[in-house]
């Protein structure tokens, strides 16, 4: 097998772990908040104040893990061009 062959399938393995990872990672917050929505819900000693700011502390995670993903969504697509170059096939220069 070629090295450049080798090299976009270790990314492309890279990238499905990380989307895998993250996916579950961001499946298993979102369950959290249900969770915690579900009990402030059903819970009458839960002051509003307390469920607001709960509530604000999950939005502001969504918010973060959006960024985190955008982030990485963005070098993963300059590794990409690397690999591949511009037209979409395996780039031939050297780095």
């Amino acid at each position: 097998m070629d090295t450049k062959q080798t090299g976009i399938k270790m990314f492309d393995l890279n990238r499905k772990f990380f989307d895998n990872a993250f996916m579950a990672a961001g499946n298993i917050q979102d369950q959290f908040e249900k969770m915690m929505v579900s009990c402030m819900t059903l819970s009458p000693w839960f002051p509003e104040e307390t469920r607001t700011w709960i509530t604000e502390r999950f939005d502001t995670c969504k918010n973060w893990r959006n960024q985190v993903k955008a982030a990485v969504d963005g070098h993963f697509q300059n590794m990409k061009n690397d690999l591949y170059g511009s037209g979409g096939a395996i780039a031939d220069t050297a780095r």
